[in-house]
Order: C-alpha cells, then sequence, then structure tokens
C-alpha cells in the first residue's frame, strides 16, 4: 500500500511507522459517521410520531425516521468522502522491529506486557 502522508519524524524508506489523522479531522468523522444519522433518525422518528398522532395514521414514525436517516446516511457518506481526500495523515512514531513482531502497542504497559510475554516464549 502507498501513501502520502506528513513526515514530521524524519522515516526513511522502509521503516515501520505508526501513522494518524488530525484530531479536527477524527472528531468530524465521528460526527458524520455516527452521531448526526443517530439523531435524524431519533428527530425524524419523534416528528413522524407526531405527525401520526395528529392524522390518526399508524406506523408514520417508521417511515419518516427510515427517510430521515436514509437522507443523514447519503449525505454524511459524501462529507465522509470529501474529508477522507482533504485529511492529512500524519507519522505519529517509528516503530523499531521488536514492537513490529508483537505488534504496534500504543502505551508503555502494552509494551512491558509484551516484552515479558516475548522472554516467557524464549525460556520454554
Amino acid at each position: 500500500m502507498l501513501l502520502r502522508v506528513q513526515n514530521t519524524l524524519g522515516a526513511g524508506r522502509g521503516d515501520r511507522v505508526v501513522m494518524g489523522l488530525e484530531k479536527k479531522t477524527h472528531l468530524k468523522g465521528y460526527l458524520l459517521a455516527f452521531i448526526l444519522p443517530l439523531l435524524s433518525f431519533l428527530l425524524a422518528s419523534l416528528g413522524g410520531y407526531m405527525l401520526s398522532e395528529v392524522t390518526g395514521v399508524k406506523g408514520v414514525e417508521v417511515v419518516v425516521g427510515l427517510a430521515g436517516l436514509s437522507a443523514t446516511a447519503f449525505y454524511s457518506l459524501r462529507r465522509l468522502k470529501a474529508l477522507d481526500k482533504a485529511g492529512k495523515m500524519h507519522i505519529k512514531r517509528i516503530i523499531r522491529d521488536a514492537e513490529f513482531r508483537y505488534g504496534a502497542a500504543t502505551g508503555a504497559e502494552e509494551m512491558d506486557y509484551l516484552a515479558g510475554y516475548a522472554d516467557t516464549e524464549r525460556t520454554r
């Protein structure tokens, strides 16, 4: 896989790295993918419920809720695609070979655990 990323750490060709996105891009993505569709579904269902109470037609809240969810999903997918093109990835850190063997660890505790596991494996 070939990606273009901001190389602020000076990683060289062939280095294994952990990549990340800007915090702002993460938050926008979460909002578009999860929060906005959920809110629109709930609000549209509530509106449909009120409409069904006024008109006396049963099941309107289901149809209106799904229509609201579908419209928001279409909008969100388009915006996520644009966000994907605009969001810039960066290198968070360069991984040593020992780290890569057991997976990219995210913290010191995980590295200690993995290092202890590796030591027990060698003694068997």
